[in-house]
């Protein structure tokens, strides 16, 4: 095998290697962009809902973070 050959055959294998490597960085991508959605169509659900809330709703509430923050 000639130097040339030896190189192109390295240079095959870390392509394949590096391909490999991407294809699960595009996993993991295509994973943490689906947990961020979820999150932020919970995140909007609860602002929605907080700012739906009657003022004795809100007053409730509030007082139950309180009440957790100081028990914790």
């Amino acid at each position: 095998m000639t130097p040339s050959e030896s190189k192109v055959n390295e240079l095959r294998k870390e392509n394949k290697t590096l391909k490999k490597h991407n294809a699960e960085l595009e996993l993991q991508v295509k994973f943490l962009i689906g947990r961020l959605e979820l999150k932020n169509e919970q995140l909007f659900k609860f602002r929605t809902e907080t700012l739906n809330k009657t003022v004795d709703d809100f007053i409730k509430f509030k007082s139950d973070i309180m009440e957790q923050q100081t028990n914790a």
